[in-house]
């Protein structure tokens, strides 16, 4: 019979494999939430029940996805299942159902902190009927999971660093040492100086009080320095090491998550550096300092003891009182994070569209909302922080009167000396301020072990995997380039490529045209091995794409992108990134080439202008050609251009053509095009459409064949449309015209 288990999502498009991850648990069979996205197909707009079922059969299970009566619930399915909701507003998310009786349902919402009972009623107002019914077939396997624990994982950046810790410990064990003296000195100055009026012992005294505490002061400074490299030592591995890894996954990993959900990680990875430097560094010295100064404290008197010692057991119940509810607020900061730098982000990206459409009032309304939903957040956090503390120093101070009270009476009775008192007290500090310290260290374990579990996940990403290395840097990317009935499809939606199958000589200069969506830059973009086929083969020469390391085939191909990225760098930084060696006049060669040469003079350093973050300040055009001479700085056997002349102006056209004629020579090239004028002198012309080639030729042959080719040149360049009369014609409808399109609804 399965276990129950419970995983929970770590944004809100996580839900469907926060689900699945819950259900293989219960078959004994443990994943992580990242390795199931990729399988699921789940993108920033969550997953569908397609990907759900498909995800769930590549782990083995015997899966269906089937619509039941919502009354007819308590009929005997195969549980756990997955269940589809439906909240008003359009909002969806998937639940684990463990368990049905006849009033109520045992569910695992993965937004949950835990699996709890919903009444029956409660559970099928917001079910929308669609149950993914799953069972262990005969190719599930069980199996642990393989993955290094991310405790063990960061744990290990403090291997290197024992001695370091051993001189911080050991630094805490001597002030610890010294605090302690200095109350039994206090207790010697009490009992014996003062009741007999030893007056000459008071300047050795005040002498060794001054001694202890210039040598504490001095071990603190040595403390705290060691604090302070110890943590400079773990930066550089933990940081960049989480950033070697970022750019080491594929591009699909970035497709799926918003850019504020990793920049939040990189804050994770920060909360994980604090606390191994800092919190794991306080536990060890507060550990120590408790035990010695309660054996101290035992030794002095055992029944004063017990009281610090039932505090001591308040202060535990409180800490566990409070875990749950700080976790729960944690993972909602966390999440909230995501959301609110995503929005930042999109915002400042986009402010040229926000003034001028004249939306500033609604994004800033939108930033508004998520601004203040992460001020409740972190008021409930301030809340829970502020009744704990009131707690612990409500308790903290009653101690400290029952302590006084009860030494009192034992000083009455005989039993204990005023110096015993005063230096009990007194080291009873040493005591409890470890334990309120640790106390106030449940925050930072919290968050830290919520970013554990946040940057884990990305550590478990697979990077992108590296060919043979009989194949590695073998030069092997050609003009030479074969698709053979390759099909490929985004997220498990419909196939953008379906069964191509064509074939390009070394040396031609080939073009794909077609309408947007039909597949033209999805080819560019898997010969580049950004993406892999569902099916088929794709080559160069005779050696498979996937037996090539990614980084040698973009290596040895000249890519101009069809969005066009440049970096807050100089001029000659930018041109010089496909060809980091190459010469600052190998770069003033290729922007004269562009017809940039001109333009860059104007620039205040001129070629070594630093430019603004995106190429802002400059025109479309001229980034266009910035980028197009990053790529005429290689020579290489193959190039592809996407939408490479986009930008330009009909003149510029023509000189960028020819430029780029003239760079590629005896070279093959692929023309991903809109306008059907830069492509006609081509070898060749494959139109596409639905994914599929439906003509091929040359421009002339295509002209004759008087098809779809023909029909976009005669719209491009012969036939022009007279919107004008379209408009009137329009006007003259009785009413408005109400456009539906089919959509494919997405799950989060």
């Amino acid at each position: 019979m399965p276990r129950t288990s419970h995983v929970r999502q770590l944004d809100q498009s996580d839900c469907a494999a926060a689900c699945l991850a819950s259900v293989a648990s219960s078959y004994r069979r443990e994943t992580s939430i990242t390795q199931l996205r990729d399988a699921l197909g789940t993108g920033v707009k969550g997953t569908t029940i397609r990907g759900l079922v498909n995800g769930a059969e590549a782990l083995g299970f015997e899966t269906s996805a089937v619509r039941v009566d919502k009354e007819a619930l308590s009929s005997r399915f195969t549980l756990p299942a997955i269940a589809h909701m439906s909240f008003p507003g359009g909002v969806h998310h998937f639940v684990v159902i463990h368990r049905v009786r006849r009033t109520r349902v045992k569910v695992g919402d993965p937004a949950a902190e835990r699996v709890r009972w919903v009444s029956y009623d409660e559970f099928i107002r917001n079910f929308s009927g669609v149950l993914v019914l799953l069972a262990s077939g005969s190719e599930f396997v069980q199996k642990s999971g393989t993955r290094r624990s991310n405790l063990a994982r960061f744990i290990g950046l403090l291997t290197p660093q024992v001695g370091l810790f051993v001189w911080a410990v050991l630094a805490s064990l001597i002030l610890t040492v010294l605090g302690i003296s200095g109350s039994m000195v206090t207790k010697v100055l009490f009992d014996e100086v003062v009741p007999y009026s030893l007056e000459s012992l008071l300047v050795p005294v005040f002498v060794l009080f001054a001694a202890v505490y210039i040598v504490q002061s001095l071990l603190q400074f040595v403390r705290q320095w060691i604090v302070l490299h110890l943590s400079q030592r773990i930066d550089l591995p933990l940081i960049l090491g989480f950033f070697q890894h970022i750019y080491g996954l594929p591009l699909r990993f970035f497709a799926s998550r918003p850019v504020g959900d990793i920049l939040t990680r990189f804050g994770d990875a920060m909360t994980i550096k604090n606390v191994l430097t800092g919190a794991a560094l306080t536990v060890v010295m507060d550990v120590v300092m408790a035990v010695i100064a309660g054996v101290v404290l035992f030794t002095l008197d055992q029944t004063l003891f017990f009281v610090v010692a039932v505090f001591v057991i308040v202060a535990l119940a409180l800490i566990m009182s409070f875990r749950i509810p700080f976790r729960n607020v944690n993972q909602k900061q966390m999440a909230q994070a995501s959301v609110l730098n995503s929005r930042i982000i999109d915002g400042l990206k986009g402010v040229e569209g926000v003034k001028l459409e004249a939306n500033e009032k609604r994004e800033m309304e939108g930033l508004e909302r998520e601004y203040v939903r992460s001020l409740r957040i972190s008021f409930k956090e301030g809340m829970l922080d502020n009744a704990q503390s009131s707690i612990m120093g409500l308790a903290q101070a009653f101690v400290g009167l029952v302590l006084l009270v009860l030494g009192t009476s034992r000083i009455l009775q005989g039993d204990m000396t005023i110096g015993t008192l005063m230096a009990f007290i007194a080291l009873a500090n040493f005591f409890v301020d470890p334990v309120t310290r640790l106390i106030g260290l449940q925050l930072s374990w919290q968050e830290a072990a919520l970013a554990l579990t946040r940057v884990g996940e990305i550590l478990d990403y697979d990077p992108e995997p590296d060919s043979s290395d009989e194949l590695r840097g073998s030069g092997a990317t050609t003009g030479d380039v074969t698709f053979d009935e390759v099909s490929f499809g985004y997220s498990l939606r419909e196939p953008t490529l379906r069964d191509l199958s064509f074939h390009i000589a070394p040396g031609s200069k080939v073009a794909f045209v077609g309408a947007s969506g039909s597949g033209k830059s999805t080819i560019a973009r898997m010969l580049l091995k950004v993406h892999h086929p569902d099916q088929g083969v794709i080559s160069f020469g005779r050696i498979s794409v996937a037996d090539l390391d990614a980084k040698d085939i973009r290596r040895g191909i000249g890519y101009c992108p069809q969005n066009v990225q440049l970096y807050a760098r100089s001029v000659l930084e930018n041109v010089k990134m496909s060809s980091p060696d190459a010469s600052d006049a190998e770069a003033y060669a290729a922007l004269r080439k562009c017809g940039m040469a001109d333009v860059v003079a104007r620039l205040p350093q001129s070629a070594a202008t630093v430019l603004d973050e995106g190429g802002m300040g400059l025109s479309g055009g001229e980034r266009r050609r910035i980028a197009l001479a990053r790529v005429l700085m290689k020579r290489v056997d193959l190039y592809i251009f996407d939408e490479v002349t986009s930008d330009l102006d009909p003149a510029s056209e023509v000189e960028v053509m020819q430029a780029i004629y003239d760079h590629v020579g005896e070279s093959t090239a692929i023309f991903v095009a809109h306008r059907l004028a830069t492509i006609s002198g081509c070898d060749a012309i494959f139109v596409l459409d639905g994914g599929r080639i439906v003509e091929s030729g040359t421009h002339d042959e295509l002209l004759r064949l008087g098809s779809v080719y023909a029909e976009m040149w005669q719209l491009q360049n012969e036939r022009v449309p007279d919107f004008r009369k379209r408009r009137h014609s329009m006007s003259r409808r009785r009413g408005p015209e109400v456009v539906t399109a089919p959509s494919m609804q997405y799950l989060d």
